[in-house]
């Protein structure tokens, strides 16, 4: 993204220095009404073109079910980050080789509640850091595009002022 959605009570930064001119590596927010803001952090299996153009079409993937998913009224609520998983997870394992894969990151901050529900599809772990703790977000499942029917968990996190939440890829370890 060329610049971080405002939200009144989160503060947001991205960046992507991408190893070669162009990578696998993704994030992108996803504004999702007044109130609401998807997080997405992946990595594609492999360098240059080839994962560029897998991390491209994820992108499209992940935003039309969170689309479809976000606007259906008889969406489960409570399930809503883990399903989008499931669903990206379906369709990468449809059009891919059976050797690309991707780790994936998905998240769901609501500015009123203060919540963070999150899925982790085998990316590295993002770091919690609130009250001087630190916890890596693991809950979800395997990485995406490997098998066809992966059932994912999701989490939810009950923010307070002052708390950090960092998500990174490979890159940066």
């Amino acid at each position: 993204p060329e610049k971080a959605p405002r939200m009144e009570c989160l503060d947001i930064a991205g960046i992507c220095l991408p190893a070669r001119t162009v990578s696998g590596d993704y994030y992108d927010f996803l504004p999702l009404g007044a109130h609401e803001l998807g997080l997405a952090l992946g990595d594609i299996c492999g360098k240059g073109i080839s994962a560029a153009l897998l991390m491209a079409n994820l992108q499209a993937t992940l935003r039309s079910n969170v689309m479809n998913l976000w606007r259906d009224p008889k969406a489960a609520e409570g399930r809503a980050v883990a399903e989008i998983v499931e669903r990206l997870n379906s369709q990468i394992y449809s059009f891919t080789a059976a050797n690309k894969f991707a780790t994936f990151f998905y998240a769901l901050y609501d500015d009123e509640r203060k919540t963070l529900t999150y899925c982790n599809a085998g990316h590295n772990p993002p770091l919690y850091f609130n009250g001087g703790h630190v916890r890596r977000l693991n809950a979800g499942g395997t990485v995406v595009g490997i098998f066809a029917d992966s059932q994912y968990e999701q989490e939810t996190i009950q923010g307070k002022p002052g708390d950090l939440f960092v998500a990174y890829t490979d890159g940066i370890v």
